[in-house]
């Protein structure tokens, strides 16, 4: 199953609305940055792709969570 369907990024306690002036992003910034942002997530995606990170199929991946005994235990993860 690819990444891209399994992963989603939540930007919300970056945004300086929420984390104070000076200390989050605004939406100018992030949307200055959307390129290298796009970039980042397609060089992850792809490693991800190549089996390089081992959490990436979770939940879906049973073998990772058989292995520590908590298979069955978890809806949701969150790494």
């Amino acid at each position: 199953m690819k990444a891209t369907k399994m992963l989603r990024y939540d930007w919300t306690n970056l945004r300086a609305d929420l984390v104070g002036s000076g200390q989050g992003l605004t939406p100018a910034d992030l949307e200055a940055h959307r390129p290298q942002a796009r970039a980042a997530v397609e060089r992850f995606t792809a490693r991800v792709d190549r089996g390089e990170f081992g959490f990436a199929g979770l939940p879906f991946d049973k073998q990772p969570l058989a292995a520590v005994g908590i298979a069955g235990l978890l809806q949701n993860v969150v790494v």
